[in-house]
């Protein structure tokens, strides 16, 4: 089980309390961070796993099924950066239950912060609607100084101790 890690604006947000005694993750990914996202008119939720810094994001409308919409969303993103689907669905079944707890792991709020950064100038010259799927590729694709300058997807395979997918 993972749990969401929320910034203190999110959980006032969703009318949330965190839980106290959140259990280690035994997933892949680990925990999951969320932070509130508004880009233009769009309010989003980023979601990034503590792990690996994927990050995934949702609208935020419609609060009571945020975790469900989290999940489809790394589903997703998990077989666009081709993890085989057998993988990705453990992974996300992993996730069925999900706690809401504070945020402990500020390397990663650091990189969220960077990544609400990229975010906001990869739409600055895009029409509506934003694309939220060829965002998400593009932070996948990001050097992150948190992770030595590798790349989340490369972080992944390595958690799902898969070889990165030929892209010939």
């Amino acid at each position: 089980m993972a749990s969401l890690r929320c910034t203190q604006r999110l959980l006032k947000r969703l009318k949330a309390k965190p839980e106290q005694d959140l259990v280690e993750p035994q997933n892949r990914l680990g925990d999951w961070y969320a932070n509130i996202l508004n880009i233009g008119p769009n309010r989003l939720v980023m979601v990034t796993s503590d792990r690996t810094l994927l990050t995934v994001i949702v609208p935020i409308r419609d609060s009571p099924r945020l975790r469900e919409r989290i999940r489809e969303a790394v589903h997703d993103m998990l077989f666009r950066i081709q993890i085989p689907p057998d993988l990705a669905a453990a992974e996300v079944q992993g996730m069925d239950r999900m706690a809401f707890g504070k945020t402990a792991n500020r390397s990663v709020l650091g990189s969220m912060n960077d990544f609400t950064f990229l975010a906001k100038h990869y739409f600055m010259d895009e029409p509506e609607p934003v694309d939220l799927a060829g965002l998400q590729l593009y932070l996948a694709g990001t050097p992150c100084g948190a992770l030595k300058y590798h790349l989340p997807a490369e972080e992944v395979y390595r958690a799902f101790r898969i070889s990165e997918p030929s892209t010939a």
